[in-house]
């Protein structure tokens, strides 16, 4: 096989690439054994149509189209790599000479990753917050452990109060059927029903309908003690022992969250410092591909992406700019790390992988050897070792931050 760069300007570069008469001949002859097994030609046996048939009921065509979706992708990957090239964007495919006895040539069109300018990201300063569990966050906890565990008892001495379960009976202004319902007396109902007591009827307007409301029967809820039995309930020994354990899972989901802030935070510093010019033709396949993707999420929950977009507050009239923007900033991150990358010889090992693939088991409560199989495709690896890849860059970075304060907080012991 050759392959050939016959033009380049910035982004755009189109390679040659030509594949020997005998292969293609091959590739022809495999792809007519293949077809053939389906042919169904009046007179002649499935997988036994001679070529010459074959080929004046279907044509050449399709015979030389299945054996170049045979070689040329192979074709394809070994010239961008003997080449050097990194395209970033699907290529698009012409067919200078396809004609069996002759070497098959395509030429591709390519887009290609950019060049990186890194800032100075070993002098990069980030902090990390300071994460504080107090007792009002404590309580809160135990607030919602209260909640879960309400009871309802009833009362007829008093009208309903706001948090009060209800049992009423109901009907529209045009039906005479009346129905019953439980509700909780909360905001939306407070102005209408609370002081109402049993028997009594109020008019209540909801969405433009005007309903009666007749008062069945009042419960007011009780919340049960903060006490060592109720701790006992959730199984520890005494409200102390579960504070405490509600302290530590606080402190550990806080750290958590602080960690991800800040690694977030190192990489937009690190993009704010970089420089990279993105072309247009893979900032317009990444707002495709958002825009498909946040499709099939929305279908998945019962939405149209036009709902979800609506309810995160951007107009009709921003769309385009919020997925442009979405796509720029996924690409600039994946170049800005890539170079990072490149420039400290960032490597990952078989090790670091099974490591990660022993991590995701773990965290989902899955059998190792299920979720080995799931990642063995060729591409999810890829998609995975650039992930892990990835994250290692980002610990790079964090490493010269907490290195350079160390080395600020040993100046200031010196000086002291």
């Amino acid at each position: 096989m050759k392959a050939e760069i016959v033009e380049r300007k910035g982004h755009h570069a189109k390679i040659k690439v030509e594949i020997p008469a005998e292969v293609f001949s091959k590739a022809v002859d495999k792809a007519f054994k293949k077809l053939v097994q389906n042919a169904h030609i009046p007179g002649f046996r499935k997988g036994m149509v001679p070529r010459k048939v074959f080929e004046a009921v279907y044509g050449k065509k399709v015979i030389y189209d299945e054996a170049i979706q045979d070689i040329a992708p192979p074709a394809y990957d070994e010239a961008i790599k003997s080449l050097g090239l990194e395209p970033i964007t699907r290529p698009s495919i012409s067919l200078l000479q396809v004609e069996e006895g002759n070497p098959f040539v395509f030429t591709v069109d390519l887009v290609l990753k950019p060049d990186v300018r890194l800032g100075d990201y070993k002098n990069i300063e980030v902090s990390k917050e300071k994460i504080e569990v107090n007792e009002e966050m404590v309580d809160n906890v135990l607030k919602e452990y209260q909640e879960r565990s309400v009871t309802f008892k009833e009362v007829k001495d008093r009208g309903a109060i706001e948090g009060d379960l209800l049992l009423i009976e109901f009907r529209s202004k045009d039906e005479n059927e009346w129905k019953k319902a439980q509700i909780i007396l909360e905001k939306e109902f407070k102005n209408n029903l609370e002081g109402a007591k049993i028997g009594e009827e109020r008019e209540l307007e909801i969405k433009g309908e005007r309903f009666t409301i007749r008062i069945l029967e009042i419960r007011e809820k009780e919340l049960p003690n903060l006490d060592d039995e109720f701790a006992s309930s959730f199984g520890f020994s005494s409200l102390e022992e579960w504070k405490k354990t509600i302290r530590e899972a606080l402190e550990e989901e806080l750290a958590r969250k602080a960690e991800e802030t800040f690694r977030e935070k190192v990489i937009e510093k690190l993009l704010e410092i970089s420089e990279v010019e993105i072309p247009e033709e893979a900032i317009a396949e990444e707002v495709e591909f958002l825009k498909e993707r946040d499709r099939k999420i929305a279908q998945e929950r019962g939405m149209k992406v036009e709902e979800v977009l609506s309810r995160l507050g951007i107009p009709e009239d921003k769309v385009e700019e919020y997925y442009r923007k979405r796509a720029e900033t996924r690409l600039k991150r994946e170049f800005v790390l890539d170079a990072l990358i490149e420039k400290e010889g960032i490597l990952i090992t078989d090790e670091e992988f099974e490591e990660e693939l022993k991590k995701i088991a773990s965290e989902n409560n899955l059998p190792y050897e299920k979720v080995r199989a799931f990642w063995s495709d060729e591409e999810r690896v890829s998609i995975l070792r650039s992930d892990i890849i990835r994250r290692k860059a980002v610990d790079k970075v964090i490493e010269y931050i907490k290195r350079r304060g160390d080395n600020k907080e040993d100046a200031n012991s010196s000086g002291n």
